[in-house]
């Protein structure tokens, strides 16, 4: 739950020391394979992920424990194994939570900027993000595609928000 209360720019500099071409995972995984994750797209993914995810998180939670019990012993004495009572009961009876969760993290991430920027780093044409684009674009004085671009967003953000209050509802 962590990156949920940290400032995103702090999130980003401890996922880079871990992840760094020096970092604790970093290193090692450059040094067995030659892959590295700052700088590269991957980043841009992971980084939104991990700031995003404690989003989902609680609302999964909330989603898969008001699932009732009686539901998950029902199917258990009709023969279903715990895996399967799982699949085949408690995540659809939880889907609609599910679903907002997933909406809800995704729209976290889309806005990413702090840890995005921190790990990915702003590379036009490879890390550059939307969030990134506007801020570029607003630092630069291009008013016009930082209002257009922002609104591209705002539109975006609208849409995610009425599919998890879609969902919720559900």
């Amino acid at each position: 739950m962590a990156p949920l209360v940290l400032p995103p720019t702090v999130t980003g500099f401890l996922l880079l020391l871990v992840f760094g071409h020096r970092g604790l995972l970093g290193r090692p995984v450059r040094l067995l394979t030659g892959w590295s994750v700052p700088f590269t797209p991957a980043a841009d993914i992971f980084a939104g992920a991990v700031v995003a995810f404690p989003l989902f998180l609680r609302t999964a939670r909330a989603a898969l424990a008001a699932v009732a019990p009686a539901h998950v012993d029902d199917a258990r004495a009709l023969g279903l194994s715990p895996l399967r009572a799982a699949l085949r009961v408690v995540v659809p009876l939880a889907r609609p939570g599910l679903v907002a969760g997933v909406a809800l993290a995704f729209g976290r991430a889309f806005g990413e900027f702090g840890a995005t920027l921190m790990l990915a780093g702003d590379i036009p044409g490879r890390t550059r993000t939307l969030a990134l684009a506007v801020y570029d674009a607003a630092a630069a004085g291009d008013d016009t595609a930082a209002r257009a671009l922002s609104a591209a967003m705002l539109v975006i953000a609208l849409a995610i928000l009425g599919i998890a209050a879609r969902m919720e509802r559900r």
